[in-house]
C-alpha cells in the first residue's frame, strides 16, 4: 500500500495512545522513532496485551497489516480500524468497554474474526464481510443470532456463552457453516435444534462443550439420540468424536422404534374414531327415522292431494304456476306446514351430528398432536391421565373450591370431567432455574428467608386458553409445548402487558362465556357454554402489588415488581348473598418463567336448562378411550301430532293403481283409450308401486314427469324424453342417476330422499345431460361428503337458481367459482406442490415424506422461462392437499 510519508508529520496522539504505542512498538520489533519515517509499512502482524489504549488511532502507523490482536485494553470503540483495510485476521477481547460491533465497513478482507468476550450485545455491521470463514462471539451479551445471512462462506461459528434462546431459522442462509458452538445459551426446546438439519455442511456441534455451561436442551431426556438421528453428518458432538458409524445407527434405530411405537397408538386413535363415527351415524338414523316417516306420510299426502287437484284441468292450466299455488286448499297448506316442521327437526338433528363429529375429531386430533408432541420432544413433553391418584382429587377440590355459582347466571355448579397432568421438562427447568436463582440470591426488596417463606411465594392459579389466541384444541398443545406468548400479545387482546391469570374460575372463563353468549352463530343449545377447559398454573408471585386505576399495567410502569393483582367485583346474582368477589382476583405476571402449566381440567357447569342435543360423549379417564355416542331422550320434534293425524285422515286418498313396471297398455288403460300417448304432456305416476322403467314407452311430447313414492332403484329408460322440463323421482331408490340421459329442456329435477351417496359422480352427469337446469332438489340423500356439498354443486352447474327451495345468491356464486378454480389441477399448482429433494427429510414427523417436504423443504422447481416444461423431469414428490382436490 503507498502512503505519503509527510501525512505521518501532522498525526497528533493522545499522550495515553503514544506511551502505550512506546511500549507496543517495542514488543512488536518496531522502531518507535523512526514511525513517522515509516518504519511501520512493512509490519503485518501487531499485537497488543494489556495496554491502556483508549483509541485505535495509532494503527495509522501500520497501514499494511494483515493480523491484529487486541487484548484486554480500555477501548471504548473501534474506530481506528478504517486504517486497516488489508486486515485477514481480527482479535479484540477481553475488552470490557466494546459494547458493539462497528467501524469494519473498511475491512473488506478479514477472514477471521474475533470479538469474544466483551460486552457486545447485538450482531450487526458485519454485511460487508462476505468472505468471512472464521466468527467468533463467545461470551457476550448476545439475546439474538441476527446480521449475518450474507456471510455464505462462513465456515466456523462460536456464539457460546451469550443470552441466545431461540435459533429458529437464522442459520438458513450459511451452506458452508462446519462448525457451531452455542454451548452456555438459554436454548431449551428440540424443535429449534432440529433447525440445524438445513445446514448441509455441518460437521462439528457443540451445545454442551466443557469449555463452557450447557444448554438447558442437553439436559432433557434423549438429547444425545436427538442430534444424531436429525444430523446424520455430524463428526463431533460437543467435543467429542462420534465419527464412527455405529452411534449413528443406533441412534437411527432408537428413534425407528419409537416411531412405531407413537404411529401403532395413533393408528389406534384412527380406529377408536372411526368406530366411534359408525355408531354416531348409527345413532342419528335411529334419530331421523320418525321424522323421515312423518315426513314421508305427509309428503305423499300432498302429492295425492296435488293429484287430485290436476285432474280437474286442463293440461295447460297446471303449467301456470301461480294458477296452481291458487287451487292448493286450506289442508294443502296445512300439510306442508307439518312437512316443513318436520325438517326443521331433522336439520337439528344434522346440525348436532355435524357439531358432535367436530367435536369427536377435535378431540381425537387434540389427542393425537399430543402423541406427536411426546414423540418430537423426545418425551420430554408427556400427558398423564388418571382417576385414583391424589394429584386428581387435589385439582378437583380446588377448582370446586374456587367456583361461586353467583358469578354466572342460570349456573347451579360445576362436575370436573377429566385432569391431565402436564410433564413439560423444558419449562420446569426454566422455573426451577428461576427458583435456584431467588433461592441463592432472593429478589431485590424481598428477603427470602429458606424454603417455607419460599413456599409462601407459590400460588396455583388459573388460565383459560383464549379462542383468538388459541382457535383450536392443536393450538391448545402447542401452548402447553411453547409456553406463553410475549407480554405485548397480551396487551393487545387484555390491556394488560402480562400474562393474565386469576384464582377464579368465573373470572377465568368469563372471556370465553362472554363470547359463547354473543356468537351469531349460536343457538338455543348450550352445550357450547356449559363445556369448558382451564389450566392450572403453579406461579411464583414474587414481588407483588396491586394496580392503580389510573395506571396501565405494564412493567415499564410497575418498576421492580414481578406481578400486579386486582380485585375484581363480578356482577353476581342479586338473589345469592355471596362474598366470593372480595376474594377473587385477577393476577398479571411479568416474567413467564415464573408460570409453570401443569394441569388440563376439563369441566362442565351444572345448569337448569337441557342440552337439546340427541347426541352425547361422555369422556373417559383415558384420552384415547372415550365411551360411545349415546342418543339421548330427544326433545326436538313437535310435542303433538294428532292433529297431523287427523288431518291425514281427513285427506285419505283412494288407492292407485299398482304397477312392477311403466308399460303401453297400463299406461293406456290409466289414462283411457280416447288419450293418445304421443300427446300427452304431463304423467303423475305418484305412489304406484313402479321398481323399474325399463319399459317406459315412447312419451315424444311429455314436458312433466311425477313418479314419487315408487321403489326404483335406477333410472333404466329415461333417455327418450327429451322434451321433458319436470322431472320428480323424490322419495324412491335410487343409488345412481347414471341413466339420465339426453335431457337438454329440463329445468326442474327432484332426486331428494333417495339413496344416492356419491355427490361427485351423480352431479357430473346431471352437468352432462341437462345443461339448463334451473331447480333442482337434493335433500334427504345420505351423501358420503355433506361438507362444501352446495358449494360443489353451484360451481359445477351454472345454470342453477335454486337448489333444495334455497335462491342461489352472487356471493355463493363467486364462492363456487373460486372453489373450483382452486380444485383444477394446472402448471402454476403443480410447480407450487412439487419438490426436489432426492431423499427424505430426517424428521420425528408421521407424516408422509410429501407433506414433511412440503413443510420443510425450500427446493421448489423453477422454470426458466413461462412455457419452460423441463422442470417436471427433477420433480421427485408432489403433495395435493385436500383443499386442491374436491370430490
Amino acid at each position: 500500500m503507498s502512503v505519503d510519508l509527510n501525512y505521518w508529520y501532522d498525526v497528533q496522539l493522545a499522550s495515553e495512545d503514544d506511551n502505550c504505542l512506546k511500549d507496543c512498538c517495542l514488543d512488536n520489533g518496531v522502531n518507535y522513532s523512526k514511525l513517522k519515517q515509516g518504519s511501520g509499512l512493512q509490519l503485518k502482524e501487531f499485537e497488543v496485551f494489556y495496554t491502556k489504549f483508549v483509541t485505535l488511532n495509532p494503527l495509522i502507523f501500520f497501514p499494511n497489516l494483515t493480523t491484529l490482536h487486541l487484548i484486554n485494553n480500555n477501548l471504548e470503540c473501534l474506530d481506528g480500524l478504517y486504517y486497516v483495510p488489508l486486515l485477514e485476521e481480527l482479535l479484540i477481547i477481553e475488552c470490557p468497554l466494546i459494547n458493539r460491533i462497528s467501524c469494519l465497513d473498511k475491512c473488506l478482507n478479514l477472514r477471521r474474526l474475533f470479538l469474544y468476550q466483551n460486552k457486545i450485545r447485538k450482531i450487526e455491521n458485519l454485511h460487508m464481510l462476505i468472505d468471512l470463514e472464521t466468527l467468533w462471539l463467545n461470551n457476550n451479551e448476545i439475546h439474538k443470532i441476527e446480521g449475518i445471512s450474507n456471510l455464505t462462506k462462513l465456515r466456523d461459528l462460536n456464539l457460546a456463552e451469550n443470552n441466545i434462546s431461540i435459533i429458529g431459522t437464522t442459520l438458513d442462509a450459511l451452506p458452508s457453516l462446519e462448525s457451531l458452538n452455542l454451548s452456555g445459551n438459554l436454548i431449551y426446546s428440540f424443535k429449534d435444534v432440529s433447525n440445524l438439519t438445513r445446514l448441509p455442511n455441518l460437521k462439528q456441534l457443540s451445545l454442551k462443550d466443557p469449555s463452557f455451561s450447557p444448554n438447558p436442551v442437553c439436559l432433557l431426556c434423549n438429547y444425545t439420540t436427538h442430534v444424531l438421528f436429525h444430523l446424520p453428518n455430524i463428526q463431533r458432538l460437543d467435543t467429542k468424536d462420534i465419527s464412527n458409524t455405529e452411534a449413528q445407527e443406533l441412534a437411527k434405530v432408537t428413534v425407528m422404534k419409537k416411531k412405531m411405537y407413537y404411529n401403532m397408538r395413533i393408528n389406534t386413535l384412527y380406529r377408536k374414531l372411526a368406530d366411534q363415527m359408525v355408531r354416531l351415524n348409527e345413532e342419528r338414523v335411529k334419530a331421523e327415522s320418525f321424522p323421515r316417516q312423518r315426513i314421508y306420510t305427509l309428503t305423499s299426502a300432498v302429492k295425492d292431494i296435488e293429484k287430485q287437484l290436476n285432474e280437474k284441468y286442463s293440461d295447460a292450466s297446471l303449467l301456470n304456476h301461480s294458477n296452481n299455488s291458487s287451487m292448493k286448499s286450506k289442508s294443502l297448506i296445512s300439510l306442508k306446514q307439518f312437512i316443513s316442521n318436520w325438517k326443521s327437526a331433522i336439520d337439528k338433528i344434522s346440525y348436532f351430528h355435524d357439531r358432535q363429529k367436530k367435536y369427536l375429531e377435535a378431540v381425537s386430533l387434540a389427542n393425537e398432536c399430543r402423541l406427536l408432541t411426546e414423540l418430537e420432544t423426545g418425551g420430554n413433553v408427556r400427558f398423564e391421565d388418571s382417576t385414583n391418584e391424589p394429584w386428581v382429587d387435589s385439582c378437583r377440590d380446588l377448582v370446586v373450591s374456587r367456583f361461586c355459582s353467583a358469578n354466572l347466571l342460570d349456573i347451579s355448579g360445576i362436575k370436573v370431567r377429566r385432569v391431565t397432568r402436564i410433564h413439560n421438562r423444558m419449562q420446569q427447568l426454566r422455573f426451577n432455574d428461576r427458583r435456584a436463582f431467588i433461592m441463592e440470591n432472593g429478589l431485590p426488596g424481598l428477603n427470602i428467608k429458606g424454603e417455607s417463606h419460599y413456599k409462601k411465594l407459590l400460588e396455583f392459579l388459573f388460565y383459560v386458553v383464549d379462542p383468538d389466541l388459541y382457535p383450536t384444541r392443536k393450538d391448545l398443545v402447542s401452548f402447553i409445548e411453547q409456553g406463553f406468548l410475549p407480554l405485548s400479545t397480551y396487551e393487545n387482546y387484555f390491556n394488560a402487558a402480562g400474562i393474565p391469570l386469576t384464582n377464579s374460575v368465573g373470572i377465568a372463563d368469563q372471556r370465553r362465556i362472554k363470547r359463547v353468549r354473543t356468537s351469531e352463530v349460536r343457538d338455543c343449545d348450550n352445550a357450547d357454554l356449559l363445556n369448558s377447559q382451564l389450566i392450572m398454573c403453579k406461579v411464583l408471585i414474587g414481588r407483588s402489588t396491586q394496580s392503580s386505576d389510573d395506571v396501565r399495567i405494564s412493567p415499564i410502569n410497575y418498576e421492580n415488581v414481578d406481578s400486579v393483582f386486582r380485585l375484581c367485583n363480578p356482577e353476581v346474582d342479586p338473589e345469592q348473598k355471596c362474598d366470593c368477589g372480595t376474594r377473587q382476583c385477577e393476577w398479571f405476571m411479568f416474567q413467564s418463567d415464573f408460570v409453570v402449566p401443569e394441569y388440563i381440567v376439563d369441566f362442565e357447569y351444572i345448569s337448569s336448562s337441557k342440552s337439546l342435543s340427541p347426541f352425547s360423549t361422555k369422556l373417559d379417564s383415558n384420552a384415547e378411550n372415550s365411551s360411545s355416542p349415546k342418543l339421548m331422550n330427544l326433545e326436538l320434534f313437535p310435542n303433538d301430532t294428532s292433529s297431523e293425524d287427523s288431518l291425514l285422515a281427513t285427506v285419505a286418498s283412494k288407492s292407485n293403481l299398482r304397477m312392477l313396471s311403466v308399460s303401453e297398455e297400463l299406461l293406456q288403460k290409466v289414462l283411457g283409450p280416447t288419450v293418445s300417448l304421443s300427446s300427452i304432456t304431463i304423467l303423475n305416476l305418484h305412489n304406484c308401486g313402479i321398481n323399474r322403467g325399463k319399459t317406459l314407452p315412447p312419451l315424444p311430447l311429455l314436458k312433466k314427469l311425477i313418479i314419487c313414492f315408487n321403489e326404483l332403484t335406477k333410472l333404466e329408460d329415461f333417455g327418450k324424453l327429451n322434451s321433458l322440463e319436470y322431472l320428480d323421482v323424490s322419495f324412491n331408490q335410487l343409488s345412481s342417476l347414471e341413466n339420465l340421459k339426453g335431457m337438454p329442456k329440463l329445468t326442474h329435477l327432484d332426486v331428494s330422499w333417495n339413496q344416492l351417496k356419491n355427490n361427485r359422480d351423480e352431479v357430473a352427469i346431471i352437468r352432462k345431460h341437462a345443461p339448463n337446469l334451473i331447480t333442482l332438489f337434493l335433500h334427504g340423500n345420505p351423501w358420503l361428503k355433506k361438507d362444501g356439498l352446495r358449494l360443489r354443486v353451484i360451481g359445477r352447474l351454472k345454470s342453477l337458481k335454486y337448489l333444495d327451495d334455497i335462491p342461489v345468491s352472487d356471493d355463493e356464486s363467486t364462492g363456487a367459482f373460486k372453489s373450483i378454480s382452486g380444485a383444477r389441477i394446472t402448471p402454476h399448482s403443480l410447480l407450487n406442490c412439487s419438490r426436489t429433494d432426492s431423499t427424505r427429510p430426517r424428521s420425528l414427523n408421521l407424516a408422509p415424506t410429501a407433506h414433511i417436504l412440503q413443510m420443510v423443504s425450500p427446493n421448489v422447481p423453477v422454470p426458466l422461462t413461462d412455457v419452460d416444461v423441463s422442470w417436471y423431469v427433477n420433480v421427485s414428490v408432489f403433495l395435493f392437499q385436500l383443499h386442491f382436490l374436491h370430490a
